[in-house]
């Protein structure tokens, strides 16, 4: 188990960054993203894509597409990512 930090994230997948990510694409990960401020969090199923300019020495960083979610868990997503974007202060929709 590691601990990243998104760089970005949308519906379709999330940059993550964090020292010592072996990860190798085409390999498929399991994420908890967590929502901040909150114990919040949402499980998805994900296959690293490619590999990414590290913004942060000693660390890796790894573009991950999430796999396709039922449309039940897609709306879910949609809201707590839209929570998650409201308790950053960012814009909503």
């Amino acid at each position: 188990m590691h601990q990243t930090h998104g760089l970005d994230v949308s519906l379709g997948g999330v940059s993550l960054c964090g020292p010592d990510l072996a990860l190798t694409i085409g390999e498929q990960v399991i994420l908890n993203l967590s929502q901040p401020g909150t114990n919040f969090t949402f499980r998805l199923d994900a296959v690293v894509r490619r590999t990414l300019p590290s913004p942060h020495p000693g660390t890796f960083a790894f573009g991950c597409e999430f796999l396709p979610l039922d449309p039940t868990r897609f709306a879910l997503l949609v809201e707590f990512l839209e929570s998650a974007t409201a308790a950053l202060g960012g814009p909503r929709g």
